[in-house]
């Protein structure tokens, strides 16, 4: 199955972040609503593999687009979660497959925030769709760190 991979640093604690990420159901839709404008929990044991959330996008997004993301697995003694979009997202793009895994390493005082996606399908657009994706996520995640920063709501150890 074919991947790609990027990484960002982030200056806060890796507790911090999980616990932020642990609470994006939340803190997405409110931090950045161009974004996203809701995460609900449909299905599972929330933050438990199996879980299914949809995520409706705002309106940086297409009016009405949306995932369904399932999480796969999750680690949280090494900070890592894998989750599967089973609709909408990429899915409605013309990929048969779209798998991201997400790990926390802490690096001194920061966070090193790993990607690696991997996906089967989109021929048709796969470059523009990666990098439109990439900088999404990177995007969100400043927006994250900020708030993290500035609001002492999830502190380091």
């Amino acid at each position: 199955m074919p991947k790609f991979e990027f990484d960002q640093e982030l200056h806060v604690s890796v507790e911090g972040l999980w616990a932020a990420l642990k609470d994006s159901n939340r803190l997405f839709p409110q931090i950045a609503p161009n974004f996203i404008a809701s995460i609900d929990h449909v299905a599972g044991v929330e933050g438990q593999p199996g879980a299914v959330r949809l995520i409706k996008f705002g309106p940086v997004s297409p009016k009405g687009t949306y995932v369904k993301e399932k999480t796969v697995s999750i680690d949280a003694a090494n900070y890592t979660i894998t989750t599967a979009e089973i609709e909408g997202g990429h899915l409605a793009q013309g990929f048969r497959k779209w798998w991201p895994t997400m790990t926390l390493t802490t690096v001194g005082d920061k966070v090193l925030v790993e990607w690696t996606v991997s996906y089967e399908g989109g021929e048709d657009a796969t470059e523009a769709i990666i990098d439109q994706t990439k900088d999404g996520i990177l995007h969100l995640f400043e927006v994250l760190q900020e708030h993290i920063v500035t609001s002492g709501d999830y502190p380091g150890p």
